[in-house]
């Protein structure tokens, strides 16, 4: 399976593109459903929410990352173990 480089969340009528290979865009989907416009430096403070939820996401999935079992009779391991 391949990784998935760009992370987009959206928060109201705007979406974030987080991506390794270019800079942030924010897009304004009400005024701009065709995401040509980036509107990140008239609204810096919109993107510390989105920015976040992602930090907060790859910390959950680091802590809460489990090893994956196929086979007969398989249970899923317990929250608590590494």
């Amino acid at each position: 399976m391949a990784k998935c480089s760009t992370s987009i969340p959206r928060s109201g009528n705007r979406k974030l593109h987080v991506s390794k290979e270019r800079p942030k865009q924010l897009y304004d989907l009400k005024n701009d459903i065709g995401e040509s416009t980036n509107v990140i430096k008239s609204h810096p403070e919109v993107v510390k929410k989105p920015s976040q939820y992602l930090k907060d996401f790859a910390k959950d999935i680091a802590d809460n990352n489990r090893p994956t079992v196929f086979g007969e009779n398989s249970k899923p391991l317990p929250k608590d173990s590494k």
